[in-house]
């Protein structure tokens, strides 16, 4: 578990790094205007997909202790900092679901204990925890590559 958090956190200062240079007037712009994905067309729709999705997959595994609530609602932020601050919501409350759970609960074998995502896959909690990890390094990686496409323009 230590592991996961430590991977989650460092991923998530590394976005949030990566946000110190954005002005707030630059999350609005479209940056992929070619996308028929409406999550990733500008800067602020990438943040709230991510800030969205963080929420999920620590909802989800807090339903495998029996967590009956709902998520938090997707807002579309108007500022970096609204997004740096929602980014460290996300790890408190991931800090908080994850501490619920014993190392050997974060590993399942049972498919009927496990989390149906979306996509179709079965994940254990500490899946669930890879994929967040690696969801946010994607998002980052395309936000790195959006900026430094503006620099050459």
């Amino acid at each position: 578990m230590g592991a996961l958090l430590d991977e989650y956190e460092r991923a998530i200062n590394e976005l949030k790094q990566l946000l110190t240079g954005i002005p707030d007037g630059d999350l609005t712009t479209v940056q992929d205007s070619r996308t028929t994905n409406e999550k990733s067309r500008s800067i602020q729709t990438v943040l709230a997909h991510v800030v969205d999705a963080g929420y999920w997959y620590a909802l989800q595994i807090h339903r495998l202790k029996g967590y009956q609530g709902d998520g938090v609602p997707k807002i579309l932020r108007a500022t970096v900092q609204a997004y740096t601050d929602d980014l460290d919501g996300v790890m408190v409350y991931t800090e908080k679901v994850l501490t619920a759970f014993a190392d050997a609960e974060l590993e399942e074998l049972d498919h009927t204990r496990k989390i149906l995502t979306p996509w179709g896959q079965f994940y254990d909690a500490e899946q669930m925890m890879e994929h967040a990890i690696v969801h946010i390094l994607r998002h980052r990686r395309q936000l790195e590559r959006w900026l430094q496409e503006n620099v050459k323009k």
